[in-house]
């Protein structure tokens, strides 16, 4: 995590296989009563070479992929009503 502000936004890079470095965030924007938008980004630097450029499609549809999965996840868990803990 290379950045935090509680509430609203984290950031953070990610080193894979020693190579590509993914920088990302997460923001929390409150858009009515009880109804947040998060929004969750990636940014690499993609490649000049034309096999490259490939690579850079198939991240983009992988990462897509998980992010997709990630947030509604997300969603199903904020939407789900936790019991609170009794107080100790």
């Amino acid at each position: 995590m290379t950045q935090s502000h509680e509430g609203e936004r984290i950031a953070y890079t990610l080193m894979m296989d020693d190579k590509w470095l993914l920088e990302g965030a997460i923001s929390l924007e409150e858009i009515a009563p009880h109804q947040t938008r998060v929004l969750w980004i990636a940014r690499w630097q993609g490649g000049a070479l034309p096999w490259a450029r490939y690579l850079d499609l198939f991240m983009m549809i992988w990462i897509g992929r998980d992010f997709s999965a990630g947030l509604a996840n997300l969603r199903r868990l904020a939407e789900t009503t936790a019991p609170v803990p009794e107080a100790v």
